[in-house]
């Protein structure tokens, strides 16, 4: 390689590489990348325009912003979901901290997720029964229902991901846990477990729960006034959550000043 041609891929390299430790700036007419503050590129010599810096403005509310920002944060951690995603990692952290050595969340891995899975069994509610088990008084441990288990998967993996470790890095989603999940299906459905499911209120049954509670409060003279406002207000959540078919849960949390009374 000639002496030339060294030089012009010097000056290619060169124009492509920023100084180490300074803010650039390239010249729009060869690329050179200057330093920020220059007024003549150090290449052609192409007169570069300065940086102003912007005036501060006096009438920008700063205070109005803060507190409005601040709301937004408070409105995004109060979420249920965010609470109970909060707690969740609460409880691995304690779960983790019981290690010897002592671990954290950012040093979870797959065989310590399984395990805090597992560990989460005693508040489960399914009874995995055995084979030669007696039904009547017997001593079967009880376990998390799949679908139950597969609810806290995701809330683990979202908080694996808040903290930076995601796809691959994400324990939660090793191979191994989607093996304890598919384990944990088949062991319940080798037991003949359906998921409790609650029974459905259809409209026949629906007018009579309501006409009951419509006479209690017609002829209940002789009950005190909390619980005539409790029946009513039974009535009320009941009538709602039928017509509405939203979810009791999501209806619990409404407030007074979101519920209107509508003509007919």
């Amino acid at each position: 390689m000639s002496v030339s041609d060294l030089a012009a891929f010097a000056y290619v390299i060169r124009c492509q590489v920023a100084r180490v430790g300074k803010a650039a700036r390239r010249c729009s007419a060869c690329l050179y990348p200057n330093d920020i503050h220059a007024n003549f590129c150090q290449a052609c010599g192409l007169r570069t325009s300065l940086v102003k810096a912007g005036k501060p403005n006096k009438h920008i509310d700063h205070v109005g912003i803060s507190r409005r920002f601040q709301a937004f944060s408070d409105a995004a951690r109060n979420k249920p979901y965010q609470r109970q995603k909060s707690a969740l990692e609460r409880q691995l952290s304690d779960f983790l901290a019981s290690f010897s050595p002592p671990k954290c969340v950012s040093s979870c891995t797959s065989d310590d997720i399984i395990k805090f899975l597992i560990s989460r069994d005693k508040t489960g509610r399914t009874v995995v029964h055995s084979q030669s088990c007696p039904r009547v008084g017997c001593n079967c441990p009880s376990r998390l229902a799949a679908c139950s288990l597969d609810s806290l998967l995701g809330k683990l993996r979202a908080i694996f991901n808040n903290i930076g470790r995601s796809r691959d890095s994400n324990p939660v989603a090793h191979p191994r846990v989607r093996e304890y999940l598919k384990f944990i299906q088949e062991e319940q459905a080798a037991r003949a477990i359906v998921p409790s499911q609650a029974v459905p209120l259809f409209f026949a049954k629906f007018t009579k729960l309501i006409d009951f509670l419509r006479g209690s409060i017609r002829e209940g003279s002789h009950l005190a006034a909390v619980n005539k406002y409790i029946l009513g207000r039974d009535t009320v959540f009941i009538v709602v959550d039928f017509f509405t078919g939203d979810r009791a849960s999501d209806l619990g949390r409404l407030l007074a000043n979101q519920v209107f009374r509508l003509k007919d």
